[in-house]
């Protein structure tokens, strides 16, 4: 009996801690069952570029780990191994190397419960200046992009898809540095996809590029004189080129020119005599005789765009004879010129500056038009108007003498009127005579935004009259929607400017005055009166009637 009592205490020693722990492994597991893991996942450092190392950390904050509880897991179904725990409740998991999965993502689980997913942000580059340039003969394109600081150990690769990684170099452009890259191009595709890369010792940066057709630019064109070059065949070797130049303008006419290539220039520079206008647009027409195979023609034209080098404005607006106009009330003067035709803009950024000899500067109005604020009159004055492009300002400006305006009402002429019917505006005589030889008549179409003003896509038109007598000119259409004006010409230039006929600009007009329309009045009083005795015998012959 005594013996064995001792073999039941001894397998109640080895039996009963297993039954113990077990039953603990299965409250456990319960526990897991009935109560969701709570928990983070999160990289060390936030943003990785390819290449570099990083850290992942997985924790619960509702349960004690054992080794093994807390596994990491990537999308792909592989299982992290080597991992570190860094307390009770948190491991960690070291990726050497960031390869080009772009989109790789973690998820912790603690036993088989899901504690979280997180997806490793991949730092990129952040070029938003990227542009390409159509090589023509070189069957490729020149793309350049800006960075903001250059460093040299660092390198530049662009690929398109299915091609190999093309080297990108520096180059310093009006004190920024600029990245340039020369890639092949495929003429079949609609769109062009790049991968940008930099290299900075282990770590890479990447940003994905596209373009479409469309987008990417014209050759870039090289001015030698009045001479333009594009870069000569690199793929065949031309004998002879054709080139049709058709400008946008239709105020330009076409240009058909032969080309020969120089021998001096061959495989380098192939150039053209440039367009004498400047910064206009024409579409390119190409085709070459080949040289290998001889005899050999180009198959179809290569059509692209060229605009013509930018230069300043050839000549100032021509202000107007007398074309001033004097607001006395609101101490303005208004200045008028001719604008200059499209053809003569000659650069990007036009407009039209202005100033007075009294270091007064001109407030743009318009195209046409400029005014002075706070202007004195009773000092003479010169009023100076140039044009100005992204090139500078023409080299000679427009000048306009201003007299005295103290007395300028009686140097004009006076009341004005047009007649509709025969297309013929009149005026009469200035008071003052004194050294009168004739009038200058202006007309512009009116603005459809402001009647007041004058339409400035169309330039101002005028006609000088010889003689003191003349009162009178007769248009050749109706001018009922043309602003209309006039001035009187002295040999003295005391000219008191512009009159016009209606409102002036900015002129304050008059409050207008009411006019009591007693036939309106009049006509309502009988119609209620009438409509009261209509009334009152309807009522009496009802009355009649019952």
């Amino acid at each position: 009996m005594r013996g064995r009592s001792y073999v039941l205490l001894l397998l109640g020693v080895l039996v009963l801690p297993g039954a113990l722990c077990d039953g603990e492994d299965r409250e456990y597991e319960r526990d897991l069952m009935m109560k969701k893991p709570v928990g983070n996942v999160w990289s060390e450092p936030k943003e990785v570029a390819i290449g570099e190392s990083f850290f992942i950390y997985c924790n619960t904050t509702n349960f004690e780990i054992q080794p093994g509880d807390l596994t990491l897991k990537l999308d792909s179904g592989d299982v992290a191994h080597d991992m570190v725990p860094v307390n009770n409740s948190t491991v960690r998991y070291r990726e050497e190397f960031l390869r080009n999965d772009m989109n790789k993502c973690y998820t912790c689980f603690l036993k088989e419960a899901k504690i979280e997913r997180h997806c490793i942000t991949t730092t990129f580059l952040n070029v938003s200046n990227f542009e390409c340039m159509l090589l023509v003969f070189s069957m490729s394109m020149s793309c350049k992009f800006y960075i903001t600081e250059f460093d040299i150990s660092a390198e530049y690769t662009i690929t398109d898809s299915g091609q190999q990684p093309v080297k990108c170099w520096p180059s310093l452009r009006d004190h920024k540095w600029m990245m340039k890259c020369e890639i092949a191009i495929d003429y079949k595709k609609e769109t062009y996809a790049f991968t940008l890369l930099k290299k900075l010792k282990a770590r890479k940066l990447i940003q994905h590029l596209q373009l479409r057709r469309h987008e990417i630019m014209e050759p870039e064109w090289e001015s030698m004189g009045n001479r333009t070059c594009l870069p000569a065949p690199k793929v065949f070797k031309t004998k002879e080129c054709r080139i049709h130049l058709v400008p946008q303008s239709a105020q330009i006419g076409r240009h058909d020119l032969t080309l020969i290539d120089e021998p001096a220039l061959s495989g380098q520079l192939f150039c053209f005599d440039s367009p004498r206008h400047a910064h206009q647009k024409f579409e390119v027409h190409l085709r070459c005789s080949l040289s290998n195979p001889p005899g050999a023609q180009s198959t179809e034209f290569v059509q692209y765009d060229y605009l013509t080098p930018p230069a300043k404005p050839d000549r100032p607006p021509e202000l107007l004879p007398n074309g001033f106009f004097h607001d006395f009330e609101n101490k303005k003067l208004f200045v008028y010129w001719r604008r200059l035709d499209e053809l003569e803009l000659n650069g990007p950024n036009f407009t039209y500056s202005g100033q007075a000899n009294s270091a007064q500067q001109a407030h743009l109005l318009d195209n046409n038009s400029a005014y002075f604020v706070n202007w004195d009159p009773k000092l003479p004055n010169t009023v100076f108007v140039w044009s100005e492009n992204s090139k500078g300002q023409s080299e000679y400006t427009s000048t306009l003498n201003i007299p005295v305006l103290t007395n300028s009402s009686s140097h004009q002429p006076q009341e004005l009127s047009y007649q509709v019917d025969t297309f013929t505006i009149f005026w009469q005589p200035p008071k003052n005579r004194d050294n009168l030889i004739g009038y200058t008549v202006f007309w512009c179409p009116m603005s459809n935004k402001n009647l007041e003003f004058c339409d400035d896509r169309e330039p101002i038109k005028f006609q000088t009259l010889r003689g003191s007598t003349v009162n009178q000119f007769n248009f050749n259409r109706t001018m009922i929607m043309y602003r209309k004006a006039v001035a009187a010409n002295y040999n003295d230039n005391r000219s008191g400017g512009m009159q016009w006929i209606g409102v002036a600009p900015f002129r304050n007009k008059e409050p207008e005055k009411k006019v009591t329309n007693w036939f309106f009045i009049i006509s309502i009083t009988m119609c209620f009166f009438f409509g009261i005795l209509s009334a009152l015998a309807i009522l009496k012959k009802r009355r009649n009637i019952s």
